[in-house]
């Protein structure tokens, strides 16, 4: 099932709520329509959607509508100099999906996501495997 319009549709701001996920979702307007499966994938809600771009919004001090490595480390309140920085980096470029050195706002959404629903395992396993 395709969950997205072809290249070259018309893009509206918000589309008809979706079915067959315990009920309905409508999709938020922050996101182009290829973008609806981060919506889908994490069952993000509008609310979720707006606190998620409020936050991308204030770190993007430039408003280039992407982050620099430099943002992810205003984001976590770590300087670049910290100990932490090679795990910080690394999941920064995990997270930038087209490797152009910058996040965008579905780069953000995904990585965000992915990392909070992760359990405390999962992590460790996850920082053990960067740090190897």
């Amino acid at each position: 099932r395709r969950l997205s319009r072809p290249p070259g549709a018309g893009r509206s701001a918000h589309v008809a709520p979706l079915r067959g996920m315990g009920g309905g979702i409508s999709k938020p307007p922050l996101l182009p329509d290829h973008d609806l499966r981060t919506v889908l994938c994490f069952n993000l809600r509008d609310e979720h959607m707006r606190k998620l771009n409020k936050v991308f919004r204030e770190v993007d001090v430039h408003s280039t509508g992407v982050w620099s490595n430099q943002e992810m480390f205003t984001l976590v309140g770590e300087p670049r100099t910290s100990i932490r920085a090679p795990i910080i980096d690394a999941i920064f470029f995990m997270g930038d999906s087209a490797s152009e050195g910058v996040l965008n706002f579905t780069d953000f959404c995904v990585l965000v996501c992915s990392f909070c629903s992760m359990s405390r395992e999962e992590i460790l396993q996850l920082l053990f495997i960067i740090m190897d």
